[in-house]
């Protein structure tokens, strides 16, 4: 499913992406449950510097993320 992710820190859309994994008990593609997230893969790119609420190594902002499976907080989704 086709959806945009909103900033944690406020309201506008930073990216457009495609939902992965959705169940609470799944892991992420850092081995981490998702609890309160969803998996994404991120398509579109639309405000590079916005930090990832949870990084990766050196992909901690959602433009280091494009065409990249990461954690999103479901209700930013």
């Amino acid at each position: 499913m086709e959806v945009s992710l909103t900033s944690p820190n406020s309201a506008s859309v930073v990216a457009m992406g495609t939902i992965q994994k959705t169940d609470r008990k799944a892991k992420a593609i850092d081995g981490q449950p998702l609890a309160d997230c969803v998996e994404v893969l991120v398509n579109i790119v639309l405000k590079k510097t916005t930090e990832l609420p949870s990084a990766q190594g050196k992909i901690n902002k959602i433009g280091n993320a494009q065409a990249r499976c990461i954690p999103w907080p479901r209700k930013n989704v």
